[in-house]
């Protein structure tokens, strides 16, 4: 619970004067992040950072008011119900009128593999496996490898799978067998804002707990993140999971009076919950466990500093739970590509190591400034003003929680500097999707960053402030929404005019576009060979008749997507005599 301290006599001019400093701060740091968005090619994100930061403020300052603590747990604890609302008439909506579309490979790999998960198989038989006459294009595995392509998905021998750990589909794959898919990540962002309600109820009172939901809420960054096919919100909540049983786990070895407490169970239980989260984790995000779980069991081992033998359990435990997540995962990249390594990721690139990470200082120092500049000001523009600055500020001024305070930030800063070795863009949509695990904890310490200034200076921002940054929020979320249409549009105008073509047993041949990549789409059924359809990318009219016989199909036709109209495009039917083709 907050304890407020004795208010310490200011003169009324140091808030301003603290407020107009953190000002010039921002300002600064947002030239800094726009130098590193020269390859964007537009300048709608500056422009956003500069009425953000450089207009907004100012004019809330003049509005800056006195008000009782009372006064300001009332009215969040209406903005709290007002938050789980509008989070709910945002993103379940959204949800359902996607439905199958999705904008990236990432998305696609994932439902593809969950396909297989609900139809009881690890992989599927490989298409255009042949065997093929050599006077056929398709001979030639290269051209295969290249007509078979598609975004993230693995044709290993065989055998056709994704190339993600299974975590992630391995859950959707039951929600996949009652249709309800698509509302699995929202009902993960749900649960998201309860357990980080609660984390801030346990640790920092129920003001601030409020005012973090409705920092999350605000931020097209975590609401808009939250109805997609990707597996972030499922591992945000697992993280969110495993800090919490931690967190319990503390309060019950030092015991302190609170109309809140949590059951009197031991700590040895919450710890056990917490390692049950991260090796769930690691099966969906294995590189975010690495990182988010060294931080928490370090920090369980804080817990148990006391008391030896629980230490050396502990260690015992946690490392046991690190090798069989390793084993799990190296166990199922056994049983996909038939061997233990090299795994997945790296099989995906044709390397023996993983590509996507490294960090040599040249590495490092090219990926800081054409990904990480660009990721830094992508989440900024997404997420409510101000919450970075209030976390760091937190996180330096607290001194009555240091320890907890810094464990929250230090998880904040892992997977920052974790995805720093990232070479690769994530093609995120509202802020940086890698960030995202930790973007709760960000709301977390800003709001007990909010709450230390009106603790210092007996001050705090007036409605009139919270009003002024929601009527912004309000004007930005169009922005991102329309966004996030847009990419979704293509890939929904597709799904929709395959569902209703009037042909059976032939090849859907998609088309690329400017807005539509053919590749990251796979609609595809695990027994493929038995379905109406088989959907993959357009190889050219050469290739075309030599793809549809090896799929065991005579007949196909032609499907795109049409910028000028946003209309799907479909093409007149066309077939081959295989028999005489085969034969040539």
């Amino acid at each position: 619970m907050i304890v407020t301290p004795a208010a310490p006599r200011v003169a009324p001019f140091v808030l301003p004067t603290t407020w107009l400093c953190a000002l010039f701060l921002a300002l600064a740091l947002s030239a800094a992040v726009a130098f590193g968005w020269l390859t964007w090619g537009r300048y709608t994100k500056l422009a956003l950072l500069v009425v953000e930061y450089g207009l907004v403020l100012p004019a809330t300052i003049a509005f800056w008011r006195a008000e009782s603590a009372r006064s300001v747990e009332r009215s969040l604890r209406g903005w709290r119900i007002a938050s789980v609302v509008f989070y709910c008439c945002v993103a379940f909506p959204l949800a359902a009128f996607f439905g199958e579309a999705t904008y990236s490979g990432d998305e696609s790999a994932y439902i593809f593999q969950a396909r297989l998960f609900a139809d009881g198989k690890l992989t599927a038989d490989a298409p255009g496996a042949g065997p093929f006459p050599s006077s056929s294009p398709l001979a030639d595995p290269a051209v295969r490898h290249r007509v078979f392509r598609f975004q993230h998905h693995l044709i290993h021998e065989d055998r056709w799978f994704g190339k993600y750990p299974p975590g992630w589909s391995a859950l959707l794959a039951p929600a996949m067998m009652v249709h309800l898919e698509r509302l699995l990540n929202p009902l993960a962002g749900l649960a998201i804002l309860w357990v980080t309600w609660r984390i801030g109820l346990l640790i920092f009172g129920a003001i601030v707990a409020d005012f973090a939901l409705l920092l999350l809420v605000a931020s097209p960054f975590f609401t808009l993140s939250c109805i997609d096919y990707l597996s972030h919100a499922s591992a945000c909540l697992l993280l969110a999971v495993a800090l919490y049983c931690l967190l319990l786990a503390w309060r019950r070895s030092v015991p302190e009076p609170s109309e809140h407490a949590s059951p009197r169970r031991p700590a040895g239980w919450y710890l056990g919950g917490m390692m049950l989260s991260l090796f769930l984790l690691c099966l969906v995000r294995p590189y975010v466990a690495a990182w988010t779980g060294t931080i928490l069991g370090l920090g369980a081992l804080w817990v148990m500093r006391y008391r030896v033998r629980s230490s050396l359990l502990l260690v015992c435990a946690g490392g046991a739970t690190a090798a069989t997540a390793v084993l799990a995962l190296l166990s199922f990249n056994k049983l996909v590509t038939g061997a233990y390594w090299p795994y997945t990721y790296a099989l995906y690139t044709g390397t023996v190591d993983i590509a996507e990470v490294a960090f040599s200082p040249s590495q490092l120092r090219a990926n800081f400034t054409a990904l990480t500049s660009v990721s830094l000001g992508e989440t900024i523009v997404s997420s409510f003003p101000f919450v970075f600055l209030l976390a760091a500020f937190a996180v330096w001024r607290d001194r009555r929680r240091s320890k907890l305070v810094l464990l929250f930030g230090a998880l904040v800063a892992s997977l920052f500097f974790a995805y720093l070795g990232q070479s690769r863009s994530s093609f995120s949509l509202i802020g940086e999707r890698y960030y995202f695990e930790t973007f709760f904890l960000v709301a977390l310490l800003a709001a007990w960053g909010w709450a230390l200034l009106w603790q210092r200076r007996r001050y705090t921002a007036g409605r009139a402030v919270l009003v002024a940054f929601l009527l912004l929020q309000a004007m930005l979320y169009p922005v991102f929404l329309r966004r996030l249409i847009q990419s979704h549009e293509p890939a929904r105008q597709v799904m929709s005019a395959i569902r209703h073509l009037p042909i059976d047993g032939a090849v859907v041949f998609l088309k690329n576009s400017l807005q539509f990549r053919a590749f990251d789409l796979n609609p595809n059924e695990p027994d493929w060979g038995r379905a109406p359809l088989f959907v993959m990318t357009d190889p050219g009219p050469s290739l075309r008749p030599d793809v549809a016989c090896s799929l065991g199909r005579s007949r196909w036709i032609e499907v795109g997507y049409s910028d000028s109209t946003g209309l799907a495009l479909i093409g007149p039917a066309s077939s081959v005599n295989c028999s005489a083709l085969t034969g040539r």
